[in-house]
């Protein structure tokens, strides 16, 4: 049996390269957000 580890497959780049983007894991929508709120409320 063989186990994928893709965290060992690390790829060194120059600092050069490196690109920020602005994906936030951690963003909730409006919606979502009230929801949340109004049942931590609760």
């Amino acid at each position: 049996m063989k186990i994928d580890m893709p965290i060992m497959n690390v790829k060194m780049v120059p600092i050069e390269d490196v690109e920020s983007n602005d994906y936030n894991p951690n963003s909730v929508a409006p919606p979502e957000m009230k929801l949340l709120k109004l049942s931590i409320e609760e």
